[in-house]
């Protein structure tokens, strides 16, 4: 008996595989769904690359305020006509002798006296504070006792490192050992807070510092703000008023006058108000590529959209040595 053969059926269209419509539909539909997982996950990077560069900016500006603060606190003054405090708004980048190039522009970096503080600009450099203040502990390395220093505060743009390579806004903290503080007298219009720099450590060092005096990096503005009591005799309850700077053109502080003086004007002062403005990171990458012409922009357009100002109030406990 001859067997039978069927003839199989015949596939559909849905059964045979996808038309070229569909795969294209397909890929259409995959692209637009990659492409929105990329952007959310570019921006999610994004936000997560700026809060990290906002608080390594945070972390430093406090670490650099504390220190101000014990500094400051621990500002020591004497009756005896000599300078014990000096702020200088730098009107141009020729203090320390160490400035490297740069375009921050001189004419749109001054506005000491604005009401907000947190909006003022004080200088090219920034204030340059210098001061005497208590030691902190015996040097055993050098021999020196614990006894008065002469400290300075200030930005300087160069290389943080020795080959030069590239160039950052750097804030030094520079302290004259106690034998050498002796040695230039405690005033510091003296000749030897003045002259060149001899080595660091030695009295020059309040004007050009050391490399390894750097205390942050990315420091783009220091600002300070000195008041002093109305009344002489200061009680708790007494007026403050702000001695320095009083509008745009008082660039130099000198605190020399006896506390007994009647004027305010050189009086030592009772408070200090510090500000520290400090690019994040992309700032710095930003400025870095401005400065070496890779972009174009406004200095001070790009630097306030990627930088954050930090303030502090600190009272001085001034003590006679």
């Amino acid at each position: 008996m001859s067997a039978r053969f069927k003839t199989p059926p015949r596939l559909g269209l849905r059964q045979r595989g996808f038309t070229m419509v569909e795969l294209l539909v397909a890929l259409a539909i995959t692209l637009v769904i990659a492409g929105l997982i990329l952007g959310l996950t570019a921006n999610s990077l994004g936000s997560w690359g700026r809060s990290q560069g906002t608080l390594a900016a945070e972390s430093e500006a406090h670490a650099v305020l504390d220190r101000l603060a014990q500094d400051l606190q621990g500002a020591l003054y004497r009756d005896d006509g000599g300078v014990w405090l000096v702020a200088t708004v730098q009107a141009d980048t020729g203090a320390s002798g160490a400035w490297v190039g740069g375009t921050k522009p001189p004419a749109t970096s001054f506005d000491p006296a604005t009401p907000v503080l947190g909006e003022a600009r004080f200088g090219v450099a920034g204030v340059w504070l210098r001061f005497f203040t208590t030691a902190q502990g015996a040097d055993d390395r050098t021999g020196d006792p614990a006894a008065p220093v002469a400290v300075a505060y200030q930005i300087i743009r160069r290389s943080p490192t020795p080959s030069g390579d590239a160039c950052h806004y750097l804030l030094y903290r520079s302290v004259v050992a106690p034998s050498a503080t002796f040695a230039a007298g405690y005033d510091l219009s003296a000749p030897d807070y003045a002259a060149a720099p001899l080595t660091d450590g030695a009295a020059g060092s309040v004007r050009h510092p050391g490399g390894q005096q750097v205390i942050a990096d990315n420091v783009i503005d220091f600002g300070v703000r000195l008041f002093g009591h109305a009344s002489a005799a200061a009680t708790a309850g007494s007026q403050l008023v702000q001695i320095f700077p009083v509008d745009a053109t008082d660039l130099d502080y000198q605190a020399r006058l006896p506390s007994t003086a009647g004027e305010l004007r050189g009086r030592f002062p009772a408070v200090a108000d510090l500000m520290l403005r400090v690019l994040t990171a992309e700032g710095a990458r930003q400025i870095a590529a401005l400065e070496a012409g890779l972009i174009t922009g406004e200095w001070w357009t790009i630097a306030g959209a990627h930088s954050k100002v930090f303030t502090r109030r600190v009272t001085f406990i001034a003590a006679t040595p």
